[in-house]
């Protein structure tokens, strides 16, 4: 049996009347909502947009007012075009038309640095340069050579005893004391490819023409032959070779000194070793230099000259010379190389010496002439007897 409670008439009024003001409150909010929907909506739409334009500040005197000034009050000037190898970014220079002060923009020139190296000809004035007065550039083959194949000369290559031919450290080369015992090691091949194959050799091939290298920096030699930043100065050997013509019939030899290294073969025979003291008995070995040896001074390092043998030689002959000049602990090196013909009449200095020519495989141009001269200072060559041995072909 289910039990209804049932409202009074009084009850059931009431309860109608609560309904209707709920539904009428929610009408009335509904309506409201919309009202601020749609004013929010006209503010969007109708409200029109301002645009911000970017503002200039220009610069005034003190006491003075500060304007703004907008891009449309803004004149640009083009600017100059600039260099086409420079990588500058091009700079915009604006004037204000409004601002009472003008402050001048210094033009300032860009300083340009470039990789450029031009042709190998050009190592001589560029970076590798000619410290020694006759770089490796396109001119004459002094110094240690130049890198320009056309100038008729030995052909010379540097290698580094300090390094294997991969770059790698040389464990075996412990001091200056292995120096001698590798030159002497190539000496005995002659000067063969295969004895310099196991040690670094330096990017650059150069040519030689004369070798008059002054008393100068171990660091030349490695920086002639681009290997500045790949060695040391020290423990280096450079071997320079070619087939050269007999200029006139006769009996020749070989005069000079080394700082440290030097020695000369004329078709595989050993003709000259002029190195520093402590190592020339143990590098000539067999070899006795010509009893005038150790008479005269040489240019270099205070040392004394040592002569060579005597070759007799034909007019128009081949013959083939190795070159070996190198230094052991860096430091200064110093090397020259004359030549004397038996018979020639030379003037002599204050000290007896004969005033020798320079081997040379060019003819010495009157530039070279003085710049070599004043390289030497009051050490004198004899300019015009100079017998020229070019190379074949």
């Amino acid at each position: 049996m289910r039990l209804h409670a049932q409202l009074t008439p009084e009850a059931e009024a009431k309860r109608a009347a609560q309904q209707r003001a709920s539904t009428v409150l929610s009408v009335v909010t509904a309506l409201l909502f919309m009202t601020l929907i749609g004013v929010i909506l006209a503010l969007c739409i109708l409200v029109p947009r301002v645009d911000q334009a970017h503002v200039f500040a220009t610069y005034h005197p003190p006491g003075e007012r500060i304007e703004e000034v907008t891009q449309k009050q803004i004149q640009r000037v083009q600017p100059k075009p600039s260099s086409p190898r420079s990588a500058q970014s091009m700079r915009n220079i604006v004037s204000l038309a409004a601002s009472p002060v003008s402050i001048p923009i210094p033009e300032i020139e860009p300083v340009e640095f470039t990789a450029d190296l031009g042709t190998m000809d050009d190592f001589g004035e560029g970076v590798i340069g000619d410290g020694l007065g006759m770089g490796a550039g396109a001119g004459g083959g002094g110094g240690f050579g130049t890198t320009n194949p056309n100038v008729g000369g030995l052909r010379g290559r540097l290698f580094d005893f300090k390094q294997t031919d991969d770059k790698k450290p040389n464990r075996d080369y412990i001091g200056s004391e292995i120096y001698v015992e590798i030159a002497e090691r190539i000496q005995r091949r002659k000067f063969a490819d295969g004895a310099f194959s196991k040690y670094f050799q330096a990017p650059l091939e150069l040519t030689l023409t004369h070798l008059a290298v002054p008393f100068t920096a171990a660091a030349e030699g490695p920086r002639y032959f681009g290997a500045e930043e790949l060695m040391q100065p020290s423990g280096w050997m450079a071997h320079y070779r070619g087939d050269l013509v007999v200029p006139e019939t006769g009996r020749y030899r070989f005069v000079g000194m080394g700082d440290d290294y030097m020695s000369l073969f004329i078709d595989g025979r050993l003709r000259l070793v002029a190195c520093w003291p402590d190592i020339q008995p143990r590098l000539a070995g067999r070899w006795d230099a010509a009893e005038e040896s150790g008479q005269w001074a040489s240019p270099v390092g205070n040392q004394k000259l040592l002569v060579g043998d005597w070759v007799s030689l034909k007019k128009g002959q081949i013959i083939e010379m190795d070159l070996g000049i190198g230094e052991r602990p860096g430091g200064m090196v110093g090397f020259v190389l004359m030549v004397e013909k038996q018979g020639e009449s030379y003037a002599k200095d204050d000290q007896g010496r004969p005033i020798l020519p320079l081997f040379t495989t060019q003819p010495f141009t009157p530039e070279e002439v003085k710049e070599l001269q004043s390289k030497y200072g009051n050490y004198r060559f004899e300019w015009e007897k100079v017998p020229v041995f070019r190379t074949k072909g």
